[in-house]
């Protein structure tokens, strides 16, 4: 475990997602302390939900909690619902949280969630020290055309199928 990962202080969001899920117990693993946006009315609900979420997960066991902590907000949130103190320890954002439905009929919800989450991690980041760094978390399902092929950087955009 190096001394460089002993030292992060890490916001993740989108924790009780399999993503966000993995991503907390990886950092928390090696070593990071771990602060875990989720979308919850208290910290005794945040922590329910986690917990439920990394249970899940064959990488949990309980002593990895020490080194995590669920906060109550929501990324569509200015600052994700946080207040500046909680954001002062902060060094890592790893931004994992996105509502990925694929129904047409949630278009509007996706977007808008997807969207201000982006906005509030540019404000977020903007919060924090300098050097602190920023992980934006995506798939590939961002962007389903053109299909059966290898989508690179320089691939030109082809459109989406989806809002997500």
């Amino acid at each position: 475990m190096s001394d460089r990962v002993q030292r992060h202080v890490v916001l993740v969001t989108g924790g009780t997602g399999l993503i966000g899920g993995e991503t907390i117990l990886a950092l928390a693993k090696a070593g990071a302390r771990v602060l875990a946006v989720v979308r919850a009315h208290s910290p005794d609900h945040a922590r329910a939900r986690l917990t439920e979420r990394l249970e899940r997960s064959n990488d949990f066991h309980r002593g990895l909690l020490a080194s995590i902590e669920a906060l109550p907000g929501d990324t569509t949130r200015p600052l994700f619902g946080l207040s500046p103190e909680a954001l002062a320890p902060v060094n890592a954002v790893v931004h994992c949280a996105a509502n990925t439905e694929f129904s047409h009929l949630e278009d509007e919800c996706v977007w808008n969630s997807n969207l201000s989450g982006a906005r509030h991690l540019i404000d977020v980041g903007h919060t924090l020290a300098p050097g602190a760094r920023i992980v934006f978390v995506s798939t590939a399902s961002v962007t389903t055309a053109p299909e059966r092929t290898t989508i690179t950087e320089d691939t030109p955009y082809a459109g989406h199928a989806n809002t997500y």
